[in-house]
């Protein structure tokens, strides 16, 4: 599907192994895929042409139901939002966003991989995961982004999840937020830059974490037990921080 300008795309399709691709040039445009079934692949959702002529209020939404699914989104855009679901197993989700952009990601499954990559100021980037095996990472520069990553909150017998989040330099007032329910899993936050804030908390045993800010009037928080989650006396045991 190609559109210019003001555009609406809505793409449903059932079955297996089916391909989806939509581009749309201009502002406010709006991309619905749906997909239920196995081997499923959204090749390119792409609002905008590049970085010299950037576009504005466009919308992505992606829903993926099934196993092997595979997602990418990229925004050339201002005041851009995209929404990725996806249920099963396998599953693949990339985000490509400039400023002032919202991305959301909600993976239900097993083995699932997301990755956000934001270059602005004042955006917004979300992850949730639940099942084992997954991996999310955050990459943002800009100042006043915002990073959010849900790994099996609370629990859901999410195990061996890994998340990363890098706010750049220049990334200055961000917030990173990272939440771990499970055995196994690795959180890594860096941030370079003034008055930024890292929330941190894993709940489990054998969980590993590290906080890094590279800047002045940072403030981090890290909690290797979710007092909410977690009501014994006894604190995890086998955590790592640093």
């Amino acid at each position: 599907v190609v559109q210019n300008e003001a555009s609406s795309s809505l793409i449903t399709q059932n079955g297996n192994n089916n391909d989806a691709s939509v581009n749309q040039n201009g502002n406010g445009n709006s991309s619905t895929i749906a997909q239920t079934g196995n081997g499923n692949g959204v090749g390119s959702v792409t609002n905008g042409t590049s970085s010299w002529s950037p576009t504005s209020n466009n919308t992505t939404g992606v829903t993926q139901n099934g196993t092997n699914n595979a997602s990418n989104v990229a925004q050339t855009a201002n005041g851009a939002s995209a929404t990725v679901n996806q249920s099963g197993s396998g599953n693949q989700s990339g985000i490509t966003q400039n400023a002032a952009s919202t991305a959301t990601v909600m993976q239900t499954g097993a083995g699932n991989v997301s990755g956000v990559l934001q270059d602005g100021s004042n955006n917004l980037a979300t992850v949730g995961q639940t099942g084992t095996g997954n991996s999310a990472w955050t990459s943002q520069a800009g100042t006043g982004v915002n990073s959010n990553i849900e790994q099996g909150n609370f629990d859901a017998t999410s195990s061996g999840n890994v998340a990363s989040v890098s706010q750049n330099v220049g990334s200055d007032g961000s917030v990173s937020d990272v939440n771990q329910n499970g055995t196994g899993n690795y959180a890594g936050v860096t941030q370079n830059g003034a008055n930024n804030d890292s929330f941190l908390y894993t709940t489990g045993n054998g969980n590993s974490a590290s906080v890094t800010q590279n800047g002045s009037s940072g403030a981090s928080v890290l909690i290797q037990r979710d007092f909410i989650a977690d009501s014994s006396t006894s604190p995890a045991t086998g955590n790592q921080a640093s």
